[in-house]
């Protein structure tokens, strides 16, 4: 039976190197890592991505766009430019996926009066992306490579504020339309009040990537073991089911404790222990088999 695979997000630690980054993966026997691109060169530069990969003996399984619609030097501008380049980069590298957020409905503006900032929600201007989506650009583009493109849900900034203002699309009416592939993010989800496995459910065959995190009283991107979620019976389910795609561990260097070596290690260790184990992957190496260089990282 096909089994997903479990890899580790360097969003997760984005204050290490992504060479540190790499090492822990490796350290507890993941399946893969997910890059997030950002401003940092390191994360986008695919030779670079190929000797980290061949050092640690790990195949970047998926890439995530940038997080920011601001020009990144060295790419074009523009938000659609962005994921259209992270998928280009993805096929350099042999990267599966690729993740992309819901387009923004809501921006901000930042007013400054007498020493004093507000930011303030506005209509977003950036509706590139949106536009691209309506009228059938995304499938087209998605139509012309063998990368998968995965649109992730958004959490709720406040509870405040209804979901439907924030993002385009946002709901699990909504949502399982937007493409024929999906991330569903466990802990975003949550920020709704709605379990994963009703998400998943909602997508209809179309999740083929998760962001796995816990989430309690607030605080998201948690430890998978650590929380509110049934995350052990989600994960029993998709493994029950013959669920193939890719789960990701997505935390936090907050909720790693990343200003603590050992913290870190002891918690990610735990994470995957917990995750092999709900998946019925108790046949993979024990993490910590391999040894991590010892560097100095700042907190």
């Amino acid at each position: 039976m096909a089994r997903p695979r479990l890899t580790f997000s360097t969003g997760s630690l984005y204050l290490y190197s992504l060479d540190r980054a790499f090492a822990l993966a490796a350290e507890n026997c993941l399946d893969g890592v997910e890059v997030v691109c950002d401003a940092r060169y390191d994360t986008r530069q695919p030779d670079n991505l190929r000797r980290l990969m061949d050092r640690h003996g790990l195949p970047v399984l998926s890439l995530h766009a940038p997080l920011f619609s601001e020009h990144l030097e060295g790419w074009a501008s523009g938000e659609r430019a962005a994921i259209e380049q992270t998928v280009a980069l993805a096929e350099q590298i042999g990267a599966e996926h690729v993740v992309m957020h819901l387009p923004a409905r809501l921006w901000y503006i930042t007013v400054s009066y007498a020493a004093r900032t507000w930011r303030l929600p506005a209509r977003s201007i950036h509706t590139e992306v949106k536009r691209w989506m309506e009228t059938g650009g995304l499938a087209r583009f998605q139509a012309e490579t063998p990368v998968r493109l995965c649109v992730e849900n958004i959490p709720l900034l406040t509870r405040a504020v209804k979901d439907r203002w924030l993002t385009w699309w946002n709901t699990l009416k909504e949502w399982p339309r937007v493409h024929d592939s999906l991330t569903l993010d466990t802990t975003h989800w949550a920020t709704h009040g709605i379990d994963p496995l009703a998400a998943f459910r909602a997508g209809d065959g179309r999740v083929r990537h998760i962001h796995l995190s816990n989430y309690a009283a607030g605080q998201q991107h948690l430890p998978p073991h650590t929380g509110e979620l049934d995350l052990a019976g989600f994960l029993g389910t998709l493994a029950g089911e013959g669920f193939d795609g890719h789960i990701v561990l997505e935390l936090n260097p907050r909720t790693l404790e990343s200003w603590d070596e050992r913290r870190t290690r002891a918690l990610l260790a735990e994470s995957v222990a917990f995750c092999r184990k709900a998946l019925g992957q108790q046949d993979q190496p024990v993490p910590g088999s391999l040894s991590l260089p010892n560097q100095v990282v700042p907190g």
